[in-house]
């Protein structure tokens, strides 16, 4: 799958993308979301976006509502990664990602993966 990962840490970016790479994924990486928003743009395809919660500036939940408007169906679906998931706003809960992973848990987040690309390949098929 085609990741992008947005994240504020490097040390959280760093080791995501090396366990996504090691899985078989190819990942672009975006330490803010406005480097995430402009590589959504830029015409390069995403299969989907793994997005940190509370970063400087545009938080997790404003990223996935500028990607909505800006893409439109063109939009790919948005887990949500953080560790501050007692933290969430109410109006980021409600918003339809495709999961909410806690950090620190990657067995959790590729599960999530593999669900994931299982029903993407069940829908094109």
């Amino acid at each position: 799958m085609r990741l992008l990962i947005v994240d504020d840490h490097p040390d959280c970016l760093d080791s995501l993308q090396l366990l996504l790479e090691v899985e078989g994924h190819h990942v672009a990486t975006a330490s803010n979301a406005a480097d995430a928003l402009g590589a959504l743009s830029n015409g390069r395809s995403f299969d989907l976006v793994i997005t940190d919660y509370r970063m400087p500036g545009i938080c997790g939940d404003e990223l996935f509502k500028r990607a909505r408007q800006q893409l439109g169906p063109l939009m790919p679906p948005f887990i949500l990664h953080s560790a501050h998931h007692d933290e969430l706003s109410p109006s980021a809960i409600l918003l339809p990602w495709h999961a909410c992973v806690p950090k620190g848990n990657p067995d959790l987040l590729r599960q999530c993966l593999h669900q994931f690309a299982s029903e993407d390949a069940n829908s094109q098929a």
